[in-house]
């Protein structure tokens, strides 16, 4: 019961601690977080998998290769390595019921947010703009027959994913520079503890400001 009460009041201090530590039991109600992404997800990430391994295979036989073909596939690529990449981290966090755990040492704090949020939103991004791509290929064959074998051609779409993917990139780009983390030294019990916390990176913040800063990131959600 002790060490029940003394892991319990640990937790405690860690919820109240400053909001610029990484406490990723804040980030988001546990309650849902624990069953979405401990439970739910894991089960989620096999059918995406299987599904979206399946069209990758079909499609990329050589009688399949067709532009708009090539188009589905990078869709169905990026869609599962929205999930396949933050994959690991979150059974370790909530499947695995490690969520209350300080992070440590700081290059596994940098590996959590890039991993967790800027690989995810990259490629979902890329996922969301070849849908558009996909949406102005088909105009072109329906509105414009003609111009379809100038522009909807092999060698052009295989460009255009990459411009989307690197755009895409570009477009993440910010939310490496927009954190630095450094080390915190907690006593809990005369035991001491590393931890790490999140601060505004000072050359975002004096360029543009964090306000403006995200403002400029997702209104290109709009």
């Amino acid at each position: 019961m002790e060490d029940r009460d003394e892991n319990s009041s640990f937790i405690n201090n860690l919820t109240r601690f400053d909001q610029d530590y990484i406490n990723v039991t804040n980030e988001m109600p546990i309650g849902y977080a624990v069953p979405l992404y401990g439970y739910f997800m894991p089960f989620l990430l096999v059918v995406t998998i299987v599904a979206n391994t399946l069209i990758v295979v079909v499609l990329s036989k050589r009688h399949m290769r067709t532009p708009t073909n090539i188009v589905l596939m990078s869709m169905a690529l990026c869609d599962m390595f929205t999930l396949l990449v933050p994959a690991p981290w979150l059974i370790y966090m909530y499947t695995l019921g490690n969520h209350y755990k300080p992070l440590h040492p700081v290059p596994i704090c940098y590996t959590w947010s890039i991993m967790h949020e800027v690989l995810p939103n990259l490629f979902h991004t890329a996922s969301i703009w070849l849908t558009l791509v996909l949406a102005v290929q088909r105009y072109i064959y329906v509105c414009h027959a003609p111009q379809a074998r100038k522009f909807c051609t092999l060698p052009n779409v295989y460009k255009c994913v990459g411009y989307t993917l690197f755009a895409s990139a570009l477009h993440q780009a910010p939310r490496l520079f927009d954190t630095q983390y450094s080390l915190i030294i907690m006593d809990n019990k005369n035991v001491k503890l590393e931890k790490n916390s999140s601060i505004g990176a000072t050359c975002i913040n004096n360029i543009v400001g964090e306000p403006k800063l995200f403002g400029i990131i997702f209104k290109l959600y709009d």
